[in-house]
């Protein structure tokens, strides 16, 4: 009888992280109002998944990481999380590739990818209970083999002290799906190992 796989091993997953980015110095020369935003520049050199920041000093709404998707043209990216009808023009946006850490030194992987609250919006003239859902950020829970000579370990801790936002990614190995996070680092914990 033939052995069933039950699911990609934890050790089969590849997992990034941003990196602190540079200053972004490539300039967008249009950033359209759609959702997500789609950007236009001379040439990005952008692939699926790659991190990016952006930066606007005229609508700083702009400002922050995000992933590059649909870069099947020289020219233009879509900024993934980027809701160009909430931003609206943007005439002297920037952007900068941001290289990240590949990182193994994961030995368990826990992701609420979010969560909803429902409040009770019931007033005296509903004839039912009436509830509306909020969307909450979720969490990201890892066991790590630390080492504090590797750099990505003194990086992941450093982001704690200076609540800066990364970038995580995972993706199962061999699997299309990448998942990217824009989060921060809300606690690291020594286990005495």
């Amino acid at each position: 009888m033939a052995q069933q796989k039950r699911g990609t091993p934890f050790n089969g997953t590849q997992i990034k992280f941003a990196k602190a980015p540079g200053t972004p110095a490539t300039a967008i020369t249009q950033l359209s109002t759609a959702n997500p935003a789609v950007a236009t520049v001379a040439s990005h050199g952008l692939k699926n998944g790659d991190v990016v920041l952006l930066a606007s000093e005229s609508n700083p709404a702009v400002n922050g990481l995000y992933v590059a998707a649909q870069t099947d043209t020289a020219t233009k990216f879509t900024v993934v999380g980027l809701d160009g009808s909430a931003v609206g023009a943007v005439s002297d946006a920037k952007f900068i590739k941001v290289d990240t850490f590949g990182f193994c030194d994961a030995t368990s992987l826990d992701i609420e990818s979010a969560t909803v609250d429902y409040e009770d919006m019931t007033t005296n003239c509903d004839d039912y209970p009436y509830e509306e859902g909020n969307i909450k950020a979720g969490a990201i829970q890892m066991e790590i083999s630390y080492d504090p000579d590797k750099e990505v370990n003194q990086y992941l801790e450093g982001l704690l002290f200076s609540q800066a936002d990364t970038v995580f990614q995972f993706k199962p190995k061999d699997k299309t799906a990448l998942r990217s996070y824009v989060c921060s680092v809300s606690g690291f914990k020594f286990n005495g190992q």
